[in-house]
């Protein structure tokens, strides 16, 4: 019992204090070249969509049952709370993506990257469940929850102090994109070009390329093919900034990837399961 309890202490301790530092380690030496890469190409910048900050989230919590228990005369269903990964083998058209955002993180913590939101994306994601876009159980995780994003300000956006009232997000953006509309030619030409379903992220574009951003990362992969539909455009030729899927941008710079389910462990002094999936059979917590 005693040599059981002690392999149980190991194994927790390597686990827990010593596997997230030799994965850290495996991401610094596996993006050397990249990083070399990207300095070189002055890569630095770039605007991040909100589709790739929910596919960045990759752990939730999870009710974990370990069976019944006699309460007095009761029989009680006992349990732990844990950190269990999200299954993504429903989004492998994703998984192109999502392996590689384990490196991008690691760039923009390591000032390879900066990785950048605007005010029109925080917008965009106040309109949804705070949950699509940030942890919010107590053990889950997301890829991005260190990095420390830089805002880019955008003049047409308004301050509201008052953000308990009873605001429609959805029709003050669309008056506000129509007045951009007006106002630039370039969003007025990629709305034309890509088409009015399309104007948010036509802005978000725009925002991208008047800030000097590398690209706008995003996995809307309807958005890519449009684009690649229109590159004979002039309006598309005179991007400065590329429209890419972090696959694209990571074969590019030769990014090391990784399965999410190795950061496990990071930041966690909890139950951890990652042999599980977060599925029906496992309540959400």
């Amino acid at each position: 019992m005693f040599i059981k309890q002690k392999l149980y202490n190991l194994q927790s301790r390597f686990l827990y204090s010593i596997y997230p530092k030799i994965i850290d380690k495996y991401l610094q030496y596996a993006n050397y070249f990249a990083i070399r890469k990207l300095k070189q190409a002055k890569a630095k910048t770039i605007l991040v969509d909100s589709t790739i900050i929910h596919n960045a989230i990759t752990h939730r919590t999870g009710w974990v049952s370990t069976g019944g228990q006699m309460w007095g005369e009761e029989s009680i269903d006992s349990g732990r709370l844990s950190r269990i990964p999200i299954d993504k083998k429903f989004q492998q058209k994703d998984w192109g993506s999502i392996k590689y955002l384990p490196s991008i993180a690691y760039l923009e913590k390591n000032n390879i990257l900066i990785l950048c939101d605007s005010d029109e994306l925080k917008d965009e994601q106040e309109c949804h469940p705070s949950n699509r876009f940030r942890p919010t159980g107590w053990m889950d995780y997301s890829l991005f929850q260190d990095v420390k994003f830089k805002t880019i300000k955008d003049i047409t956006y308004p301050v509201v102090i008052n953000s308990w009232q009873n605001i429609n997000h959805k029709n003050e953006r669309k008056n506000r994109l129509e007045k951009n509309q007006k106002n630039n030619s370039l969003y007025q030409s990629l709305v034309e070009i890509l088409g009015v379903k399309n104007s948010q992220d036509a802005w978000h574009i725009t925002v991208a390329n008047d800030n000097n951003c590398y690209c706008f990362l995003t996995m809307d992969y309807s958005l890519i093919r449009s684009i690649e539909s229109q590159k004979g455009h002039i309006a598309i030729k005179s991007l400065k900034t590329k429209v890419m899927t972090p696959e694209t941008f990571a074969k590019t710079f030769s990014l090391a990837q990784l399965h999410y389910k190795h950061l496990s462990y990071h930041d966690a002094s909890f139950f951890v399961e990652p042999n599980l999936s977060i599925s029906k059979s496992i309540k959400k917590r």
